[in-house]
C-alpha cells in the first residue's frame, strides 16, 4: 500500500500540468489592430488636383504710343529735350526718349519747331521739339495747322551797375624844385608838360633856416 502512494503521487502531478498547458493554450492574446491613420483637413478646404497655377510677372515690353493710328505724329529719333517754345530761348521742361512717338498738333513754320501733346508727367500749356531732321521725323504731318508760338522768356534783370563816365580832362604832369636862399628852404612846383618845363603856381618856403648847407628830401616829398 504504501509501495503505490509514489506513483499515485506522480500520476496526479501529471494530470495537473497537463490541465494547466490546456488551459495557457486556449486563452492566448489576440493581436492588436492598429486603428486607420487619421487624416485631419481644415474646414472649408477643398482638394485641388493637378498642378498649381504659375504667377504671372510683369512685362518689360515697353508702353505703346498713345497717338492713334492715321493722325498726325512725329517720330523721336534721339532723346530730345521739350521745350515750353520754339527754341532754345524757351525754357527746357522736360525730355523724350529715342524712340517715342507722339501726336503733332501744330508746327511753327518760322523755326521748324513742332507743337506736340505734352506727356503725362509734364504739366505745361504748351510742349514744343525741334524740327531738325536729325531730331524728329513727322508722319502725316502736312495738314497740321500753323501754331502760334509763346512769348519769348523775359530776361531777369541783373544789377550791372552802369559805367561811369570819365572826366575828360588833361593830365598835367608835374614835379618840383627846391632851393635855399637867406630865407631858407623853398620848393616850387614845375609844369612839365610845358617845353622848357615852367613854373606852376608860386614857390613854398618849407623851412626857415639860412644856415642850410644839404637838401635832403623822401621820395614821399614830406621829408
Amino acid at each position: 500500500m504504501n509501495a503505490k502512494r509514489p506513483l499515485l503521487f506522480f500520476a496526479s502531478m501529471l494530470f495537473v500540468l497537463s490541465l494547466a498547458c490546456n488551459a495557457f493554450a486556449g486563452n492566448s492574446e489576440p493581436a492588436l489592430e492598429l486603428p486607420p491613420p487619421l487624416v485631419t483637413t481644415e474646414p472649408g478646404a477643398t482638394p485641388v488636383s493637378g498642378l498649381a497655377p504659375t504667377a504671372t510677372l510683369p512685362s518689360d515690353a515697353p508702353v505703346s504710343s498713345t497717338a492713334v493710328p492715321g493722325s498726325a505724329t512725329v517720330a523721336i529719333l534721339v532723346d530730345l529735350n521739350i521745350r515750353s517754345g520754339p527754341g532754345v530761348a524757351y525754357d527746357r521742361i522736360g525730355f523724350f526718349t529715342k524712340g517715342a512717338t507722339v501726336p503733332a498738333l501744330g508746327r511753327d513754320p518760322g523755326s521748324g519747331w513742332w507743337l506736340v501733346q505734352c506727356p503725362p508727367n509734364i504739366n505745361a500749356p504748351q510742349c514744343w521739339v525741334s524740327g531738325g531732321p536729325q531730331y524728329t521725323r513727322p508722319n502725316n504731318a502736312d495738314g497740321v495747322p500753323v501754331a502760334e508760338a509763346p512769348p519769348t522768356p523775359t530776361p531777369i534783370p541783373t544789377n550791372t551797375p552802369e559805367p561811369t563816365a570819365e572826366a575828360d580832362t588833361a593830365v598835367t604832369r608835374s614835379a618840383f624844385i627846391a632851393f635855399t636862399d637867406d630865407d631858407g628852404l623853398w620848393v616850387q612846383p614845375l609844369d612839365m608838360s610845358a617845353d622848357p618845363p615852367a613854373p606852376a603856381g608860386e614857390a613854398a618856403n618849407i623851412v626857415s633856416d639860412p644856415a642850410i648847407q644839404q637838401i635832403l628830401i623822401s621820395p614821399d616829398g614830406r621829408r
